[in-house]
């Protein structure tokens, strides 16, 4: 009888195992098509304003340089020439636009100056866009010190949470500051706007915040940072994420490669024996690298 009781507990000890690790692959594969995903993603960016700079981009450029040659030959007091320099004044808002949305898609300065070059221009974008706005700005790093694989993640995380602190937080102050300190990358975008219930955005009840939280907190975990994020109604929002840099070049995942085994090690050592865990961020860095290392 005590044989059977024993053989009873050996079998649910089995399933436990089976269903803690069922969970860890799971989890590791959500991880994987994550970064998959936003890799996809931000390639297809990278095409798109290409082809708007490239295709549409110099199409207009033409256009313009066309009729700008037409207003010339006119009479200087005629109707066509006045309409030829309107139609001029409105191809040049046009490119102008196009340029815009081209560079908030994917950024050619990101890749050709980096990412102090590429906040220094959004930052005038934004202060040209919302006059109103006091943006305040600490970017107390030099290129050499960000990861180049950090960079576009870096970029989108002040995209994202500038621009909710303009639709949705109501912010009157913005400010945004990457420092490097004992080895840290520190990230941190605070507003003093409206707020949001941490709680419902994480439940999805809050949609429209709950979205773009959802992205940040993703790209600022696959790049291999901490994320924090801190809020309440009426007293504004604070995101930090903090990175230990690893030299990495464009492509490769930003921190320190390991072997499956050692991988598996860690994650077993993170669960340790207590059965199922709920806070999986304890395992992020043996996931990250599962993913990475493409087993």
């Amino acid at each position: 009888m005590k044989n059977q009781k024993r053989g009873k507990n050996v079998s649910s000890g089995d399933r436990l195992l089976s269903a803690e690790e069922a969970l860890r692959v799971t989890r590791a594969q959500l991880w994987r098509l994550s970064a998959q995903n936003l890799n996809i993603q931000e390639s297809e960016r990278r095409r798109i304003a290409a082809e708007l700079h490239d295709g549409l981009g110099q199409i207009l450029s033409l256009v313009k340089l066309s009729i700008e040659e037409a207003a010339l030959t006119a009479d200087a007091s005629s109707r066509i020439r006045m309409t030829l320099e309107r139609l001029s004044s409105h191809v040049k808002s046009a490119l102008g636009e196009l340029r815009r949305i081209a560079m908030n898609l994917r950024p050619s300065t990101l890749d050709d100056l980096g990412i102090v070059a590429t906040l220094a221009w959004y930052f005038r974008e934004f202060e040209v866009a919302c006059p109103d706005m006091n943006l305040e700005r600490d970017i107390g790093v030099t290129e050499a010190d960000v990861p180049d694989a950090l960079k576009l993640p870096i970029f989108r995380i002040v995209q994202e949470a500038t621009s909710n602190a303009l639709k949705h937080a109501k912010a009157s102050r913005i400010r945004v500051g990457l420092t490097s300190a004992n080895g840290l990358l520190n990230l941190l975008i605070e507003d003093d706007g409206q707020g949001v219930d941490p709680a419902s955005a994480a439940r999805g009840r809050d949609f429209r915040h709950g979205l773009g939280l959802q992205g940040m907190q993703e790209r600022a975990e696959i790049s291999g940072g901490t994320y924090d994020f801190q809020s309440a109604p009426g007293k504004g929002t604070r995101i930090g994420v903090t990175w230990l840099p690893v030299k990495a070049s464009d492509g490769e995942c930003p921190v320190i490669p390991l072997s499956r085994p050692a991988a598996q090690s860690m994650c077993r050592s993170a669960l340790g024996g207590g059965g199922l865990t709920e806070d999986f961020s304890v395992c992020l860095t043996c996931v990250r690298n599962l993913a990475c290392s493409g087993s």
